[in-house]
């Protein structure tokens, strides 16, 4: 607030039209300059990736946050399938400040209680949410080697209608065979398009079985 005045008021918000456009003129701006789109939020020139930005999008990757809200992660080492443990700071001063004083265990969001399928295809879930935000995608043959060519065939009819609008593609390189996003287009409708993968992933009678 300016000193001694009223708290200047926020600008509106662009709709959700106007803030597609935006991020589709960002996007072929900077890829236009030489920058990597290398997360739905992120672009780098190459070779100078966030190296703490990318961990956040690898299954089962772990960190330590402190602060208020923080969100910490760490392997969950009863998951066959590559998968963490997000644990939440206190959200407000007055709560953190009780959990710092008695150095309480953080609350855990995912609950222990999930049997075998839930926490599989929970993991499974995680995966495909943050594999699919970057360009490098989601590979495939992690999912057919700890979930099953079930849950994989699941996964992929989830993404068809995206691949069929040239949305998504199947991809190999090295040697593996990925399911990714193409940028930017790809990328600005993730929701809907991981959102329509789970729908097959939990509606669908699937098993880890191969």
């Amino acid at each position: 607030s300016p000193p001694g005045g009223r708290p200047a008021e926020r600008p509106p918000l662009p709709s959700l039209d106007t803030a597609a456009d935006m991020y589709l003129a960002t996007a072929s701006t900077l890829e236009a300059a030489g920058y990597d789109h290398y997360e739905i939020s992120s672009f780098a020139k190459p070779g100078e990736r966030a190296r703490h930005n990318s961990n956040y999008w690898r299954p089962g990757a772990a960190w330590f946050a402190l602060g208020l809200g923080a969100t910490s992660a760490h392997r969950r080492p009863d998951s066959a399938y590559p998968a963490s443990d997000k644990a939440k700071r206190p959200r407000t001063l007055r709560e953190y400040e009780a959990y710092v004083d008695r150095r309480a265990t953080p609350d855990v969001v995912l609950d222990d209680d999930d049997d075998d399928d839930d926490l599989l295809l929970n993991a499974v879930a995680d995966d495909v949410l943050v594999s699919l935000r970057t360009r490098a995608g989601l590979p495939l043959a992690r999912l057919r080697k700890f979930a099953g060519k079930r849950v994989l065939d699941d996964v992929l009819r989830g993404a068809r209608d995206a691949i069929d609008l040239d949305l998504a593609t199947i991809d190999r390189t090295d040697r593996l065979t990925y399911l990714r996003l193409r940028s930017p287009q790809g990328f600005l409708l993730s929701n809907s398009i991981i959102a329509t993968i789970f729908a097959h992933l939990f509606d669908a009678p699937s098993s880890s079985s191969s």
